[in-house]
């Protein structure tokens, strides 16, 4: 009981307006729907009163005749009707031959029945068009309320719908864009090159599969403003499964690239204090070995490089150098003196070593230049040969 008292109470509330220049088949439409528990507005007999009272009574409905009086017939009055004020409407009409049926057609009708009018017919195309624009109404205020942009052509790459975001991402309004072409208003770019790419809604339509926009993708807006987008186009299907057009759903990538932006700047900041601590563990590693270094290296050079001095003193005191044969003598002196350039050699590496400590890249910069090798190599060569001579010897 409950069910049955709020349907009528629906009916009752669903004002309709009648179109229709012949008197009688109004009275007749009137009867019928106030007896299904619709509530008539008003009748009109011509294309512009229809209009006019359209514009002021706001009817949920039109029942609209095609053959009416005055210049204009039903279809294009519908079609304004529907432009400006979005009202449903549905054709009640004695004429079904194939030219009125497709002029009808291309305004979108919510049903279509044909004289003479049944009760029960009447009521199913009225409830089945109120149910439809309702749906409609619905998945519109969605669309309107997404925060992406949404574009809808058909088969023949005509734009369909656009919701206010696409609008304000293009720049187009849809009464303009509608009646351009899909590439004047949806402009798409590679960020890079700078080269055209074929929209993804054309691609989706050709492939039947889901499209997604690459990475570094730009629109071109009407203003020829470039704004960097992203997101996907997808085929849309009847339910026959045929496909009918394409859908893009797309939205403007600026925040978050500049997200993305942050983040790496983040990131790399976080790996330079890594690798900053890094270097300072290195340079304590660096210091510690250095000072070790100088203590288990330099110490025994210096006292290797004392008991030369001491023996040459001790040798000399003694006569022994005096009174060897010329021959020994300068052995004895040369081998002496390759001792001490060995190791005062190993104590200026020691101290290079040292110096690192205090060595700044700033201060001492690293120059390029052309060495002689001809020049270079004999005084290293002299040393070695002396040494490796002795080893020879013994």
């Amino acid at each position: 009981m409950t069910s049955i008292c709020s349907q009528t109470h629906k009916m009752q509330t669903v004002r309709v307006l009648i179109v229709e220049d012949e008197y009688i088949l109004a009275i007749n439409l009137q009867e019928s729907l106030e007896s299904l528990g619709y509530t008539v507005v008003d009748i009109a007999d011509s294309a512009e009163l229809a209009i006019e009272k359209s514009a002021k009574l706001l009817p949920n409905l039109i029942l609209m005749d095609i053959r009416l009086r005055g210049e204009k017939d039903g279809i294009q009055a519908a079609e304004q009707i529907w432009h400006s004020l979005q009202i449903p409407i549905i054709y009640v009409t004695g004429h079904s031959d194939q030219s009125t049926v497709e002029r009808a057609t291309l305004t979108f009708p919510f049903g279509y029945i044909l004289k003479p009018v049944r009760e029960q017919e009447l009521y199913v195309a009225i409830q089945t068009a109120l149910n439809r624009y309702e749906r409609e109404q619905f998945l519109s205020s969605v669309l309107r309320g997404m925060g992406d942009g949404v574009i809808v052509i058909d088969t023949d790459l005509r734009i369909k719908y656009m919701n206010r975001v696409a609008e304000a991402l293009t720049g187009w309004q849809f009464d303009d864009a509608k009646t351009q072409t899909l590439t004047d208003v949806v402009q798409l770019i590679e960020e890079q090159t700078l080269n055209s790419i074929q929209n993804p809604m054309v691609s989706s339509i050709q492939r039947e599969t889901t499209i997604y926009l690459g990475d570094r993708i730009l629109l071109i807006t009407k203003d020829g403003t470039m704004i960097p987008v992203a997101d996907s186009a997808t085929p849309l299907r009847n339910n026959n499964g045929e496909i009918t057009g394409a859908v893009m759903v797309f939205r403007d990538d600026t925040q978050r690239r500049l997200l993305e932006e942050r983040n790496l700047a983040a990131e790399r900041s976080r790996q330079l204090e890594i690798q900053m601590a890094e270097m300072e563990r290195f340079n304590k590693l660096k210091e510690d070995f250095l000072t070790a270094t100088s203590h288990e290296m330099r110490t025994p050079l210096s006292n290797i490089k004392m008991a030369i001095s001491m023996l040459e003193n001790v040798m000399n005191q003694q006569g022994i150098l005096q009174s060897a044969a010329p021959p020994a003598f300068a052995s004895v002196s040369r081998y002496l003196n390759i001792m001490r350039q060995e190791c005062e050699r190993e104590l200026n590496l020691v101290d290079d070593l040292l110096n690192m400590r205090i060595m700044d890249t700033d201060t001492y910069p690293i120059e390029l230049t052309y060495i002689h090798l001809q020049s270079w190599l004999p005084a290293i060569i002299h040393d070695f040969q002396e040494i490796a001579q002795l080893k020879n010897r013994f």
